[in-house]
């Protein structure tokens, strides 16, 4: 069985901020411009990552039926993409 090469790829997130302050992610844009919705957020985990911030945030998201990684680093957003 081969294993798939994963590569950090930043997206644009578009998310919906409620009166507590947390965050909803509802869309995630590419950069070739692909456009994919955020059918639930399952999950919001702290998670340490090799980056210049103390924590990151991971969120288990559900797209086309299917689960994936969503991140944010500092403000910037990006997912894992396999290649």
């Amino acid at each position: 069985m081969q294993s798939q090469t994963r590569r950090r790829q930043n997206v644009e997130v578009n998310a919906d901020h409620d009166i507590e302050g947390n965050v909803v992610p509802q869309k995630i844009t590419l950069k070739d411009g692909r456009v994919f919705h955020i059918e639930k957020v399952k999950g919001v985990a702290k998670v340490a990552i090799l980056s210049q911030f103390a924590t990151t945030t991971q969120y288990t998201v559900k797209i086309k039926g299917r689960e994936t990684s969503l991140y944010e680093d500092g403000g910037k957003w990006f997912v894992e993409m396999h290649t």
